[in-house]
């Protein structure tokens, strides 16, 4: 489909078209009653017609190239065949953290975590993220990286937020993104409950700590004896820590065990004396 997208007229004529995509006649139907010059409201438009399936940066991409005429910036997004591009797909678990009836006390960093699978048929591409999409960001950074996983595969993606100021309910809403900014799967939320006394970001930490003291604990008791008149070579080897061994088993002994009893040797009696006169 070759258009001039600089005019309205043309995508009047596209509209009348018999052989145009129904999708694509009934989008055009829905701009003839759209006449507004406002950029940020023809970018919602663009956005919100094309089902929030596109990152807004694209949407101001061919809104900028067709001179912000709306009929003619879908038009081209269809020309360029963006919708025929197979993508992958998510479909949401359960929280990890944040559940029902979890509150966190207010100005309080605390995570977020969520558990989602690859249900589609493909591995994920490189590049793909968890976006912000709608409502409350909560102080999170905008996107969060995701693993690529296979087909069939589960994995946590945890984000970083901060408690508001006044207590209440909030909400945001988060969807996975491709690396060219393009949506997919299920949309994800946050709802987080902030009200004094909330002890979920204390639990969390106590949590971490627990963990880190456990980590240390099994760290140290793996660590084999070194001998420190060793050189520094030979500490930690397995001759070294045989050395040890020994050690500890032949001459650490309590204070009240007895010595072993001495091994005497036997010696054989001396030859007979022969008699003279």
């Amino acid at each position: 489909m070759d258009m001039d997208y600089g005019s309205s007229s043309a995508a009047a004529s596209a509209t009348a078209d018999p052989d145009m995509d129904p999708l694509e006649s009934s989008l055009l139907h829905s701009f003839s009653c759209m006449g507004t010059t406002d950029k940020d409201v023809l970018i919602g438009d663009f956005h919100r017609l094309m089902n929030y399936q596109l990152d807004p940066t694209i949407c101001t991409f061919f809104l900028e190239m067709t001179n912000w005429n709306l009929q003619a910036a879908i038009c081209a997004f269809y020309d360029y065949d963006v919708p025929k591009i197979t993508l992958p797909s998510m479909c949401y678990i359960e929280d990890v953290t944040i559940g029902c009836g979890e509150a966190v006390p207010p100005r309080t960093a605390f995570t977020k975590a969520w558990r989602i699978r690859n249900n589609g048929r493909n591995r994920w591409p490189p590049g793909t993220s968890l976006r912000y999409l709608a409502g409350e960001r909560l102080g999170a950074r905008e996107l969060t990286m995701v693993d690529t996983i296979e087909s069939a595969r589960t994995t946590d993606v945890v984000v970083k937020m901060m408690s508001p100021e006044r207590p209440g309910v909030y909400q945001g809403e988060w969807r996975m993104s491709t690396a060219t900014g393009i949506f997919f799967g299920e949309s994800i939320w946050a709802i987080v409950t902030v009200e004094e006394g909330g002890t979920l970001a204390v639990t969390q930490k106590l949590t971490s700590l627990g963990n880190e003291v456990f980590s240390q604990t099994s760290t140290k008791q793996s660590d084999p004896p070194s001998n420190p008149f060793l050189p520094a070579a030979e500490r930690g080897s397995p001759r070294a820590i045989e050395m040890e061994v020994y050690k500890i088993t032949t001459h650490h002994r309590p204070a009240d065990t007895p010595p072993p009893p001495s091994q005497a040797i036997a010696l054989p009696p001396p030859p007979p004396r022969p008699f003279t006169l």
